[in-house]
């Protein structure tokens, strides 16, 4: 006689499975709750509830492993604390919370994300479990793919202090069962389960996207592979007005930044003559070359196809950052125009710290270099990262990422220079650039009459 009976949760060494519900014999014997692997099946059951049951067993993670790889997550986590004075572009003013974890012992770097680090003027302090604050310095920032490097004094590390093991394989993650760790509303050192769906491209960027909840102060926390124990992501974001859409910076990329700090080498994505685009109406999915500023070298012009860097095949933007990520010298570039296929050369280096920034206040704005914005390029003028409410630049018609493309006719060449030409006189005629954030493009030229009253000078 045949019922349905139900496989449940043993009461210790639980399995972190689904229960299945089964058709099973009165008679079946059961030897062991600890797998789904050591049931007895009466030959009567289908063989495909058979391999279902061995196939289940593979993914089954054991709480107690999952407990272990929490204990660990703990040793390699931290808070972190950030105050902001002077607010870059995506950075808020103010005090913020959120996480982080150490990913080298020897020269004590941890990761987090750029938007926790702050833009280059933060006050950052860390604590590990157990231990109070202490001062920490962002040693990179890349708020291009939201991460960030901070290093602590020797004399900061606790001694029961681990690193965090890094997954830097391209290995397929989708599927496999995750956890986010970090301290979600001020509870710290907490974690939340779920799976990783795919590694997808979101907005322009690569993401890891994952169900496991990712709430304000988990941002900089590790996505943990609850299998391996290995971080396979940097907890970022989750999509508002939405359940269970959240994600984390892939960690490869961490991988690389990490080891070219180590090594002595700026670890920043190339400076590039140019940007790119994609079109998935092709049959292939090439990086399209366009929206270039200044002269063109080797003859390239915006439309052509982009298909190899140094003899490496490239589908996308993110691509070819990550492949000359610290490069410099000659990059050998394998193009296609009018299905005619061509090569070109060029040089790169790469771009400058966005942490070496000084800025300028004029009447609550802040402008800055624009060296390394929030885009794929610099564009060579000087950015307007943000501006205070009800400030006489906001007023006189400044707003965040405006260009300053001259003043009085004359187009500074340093920020020293502009700030020389902005105290110029207290009447100033200031010709603005607009930037499409949807589409990556300069565009409109903006007048401003501008009457300064006060302009400071503040070195990073």
């Amino acid at each position: 006689m045949f019922f349905e009976k139900t496989l449940l949760y043993p009461t210790s060494n639980k399995c972190a499975c689904p229960c299945i519900t089964i058709p099973i014999d009165t008679n079946t014997r059961i030897k062991s709750y600890r797998s789904f692997s050591s049931l007895h099946l009466s030959k009567k059951v289908s063989p495909m509830f058979r391999l279902l049951i061995l196939l289940t067993s593979v993914f089954c993670i054991s709480f107690s492993a999952i407990a272990d790889v929490l204990e660990d997550a703990s040793k390699f986590t931290v808070r972190v604390r950030t105050s902001i004075e002077h607010a870059f572009a995506k950075d808020k003013a103010g005090t913020g919370k959120a996480a982080g974890f150490l990913v080298d012992v020897n020269n004590r770097y941890l990761v987090t994300n750029a938007h926790v680090a702050g833009r280059g003027n933060a006050n950052i302090e860390v604590a590990f479990k157990g231990h109070e604050y202490v001062s920490a310095d962002a040693i990179y920032v890349d708020p291009l793919i939201d991460l960030a490097v901070l290093q602590i004094e020797s004399d900061s590390l606790p001694e029961e202090a681990v690193a965090a093991e890094m997954d830097c394989s391209d290995r397929n993650l989708t599927g496999i069962s995750v956890a986010a760790y970090g301290h979600p509303k001020g509870l710290p050192f907490s974690a939340s389960r779920g799976i990783i769906s795919q590694v997808r491209t979101y907005k322009g960027y690569d993401w890891v996207q994952t169900d496991a909840a990712v709430n304000p102060g988990n941002s900089g926390g590790a996505l943990i592979d609850l299998e391996t124990g290995r971080v396979v992501g940097v907890n970022a974001n989750s999509v508002k007005n939405t359940e269970g859409l959240n994600f984390a910076v892939p960690i490869p990329p961490a991988c690389s930044i990490v080891k070219l700090l180590a090594e002595g080498t700026t670890p920043s994505p190339p400076a590039m003559p140019l940007t790119f685009a994609t079109n998935d109406e092709l049959d292939r999915h090439l990086t399209i070359a366009g929206n270039i500023y200044g002269p063109l070298p080797g003859g390239i012009t915006a439309g052509d196809f982009l298909e190899t860097v140094n003899g490496t095949v490239v589908v996308s933007p993110n691509e070819v950052r990550e492949l000359l990520r610290g490069y410099t010298g000659r990059v050998e570039l394998g193009l296609l125009r009018d299905g005619e296929p061509f090569e070109a050369t060029i040089d790169v280096h790469p771009q400058e710290a966005i942490l070496e920034r000084d800025f300028i206040l004029m009447d609550g704005a802040l402008i800055s270099a624009d060296r390394y914005p929030d885009r794929r390029m610099s564009t060579g003028l000087f950015q307007v990262h943000s501006v205070a409410s009800g400030s006489k630049s906001q007023r006189s018609g400044l707003s965040r990422y405006h260009l300053i493309a001259s003043v009085n006719g004359t187009t500074p060449e340093s920020l020293e220079h502009l700030y020389e030409l902005l105290n110029s006189g207290r009447k100033l005629s200031l010709i603005m650039r607009t930037w499409s954030r949807t589409n990556n493009f300069l565009h409109d030229y903006l007048h401003i009459n501008y009457m300064a009253q006060d302009v400071t000078f503040h070195e990073k």
